[in-house]
């Protein structure tokens, strides 16, 4: 499963079944954690990062560019 770090991706709708943007800009944490979330579910085995910085994304504030990964690993720790 790709974890795509788009802000969009990254907020539960309030019912829990679908994804939408909030208020708040999700950061480096909420992308760990819904890492977290899925090697729980699915197993470690079972989880890419599909970063999507191709363009025409925000991405999660602290990995706005690819040289910003590493604040990535840092929080998986």
């Amino acid at each position: 499963i790709g974890v795509n770090f788009a802000g969009d991706f990254l907020r539960p709708t309030a019912d829990g079944r679908g994804w939408r943007p909030s208020g708040r800009r999700p950061d480096v944490e909420t992308v760990a954690d819904q890492i977290d979330h899925i090697a729980r579910v699915a197993g470690v085995d079972h989880v890419g990062l599909g970063s999507d910085y191709d363009g025409g994304i925000r991405p999660a504030a602290g990995l706005e560019t690819v040289d910003r990964i590493g604040s990535l690993f840092d929080a998986l720790k």
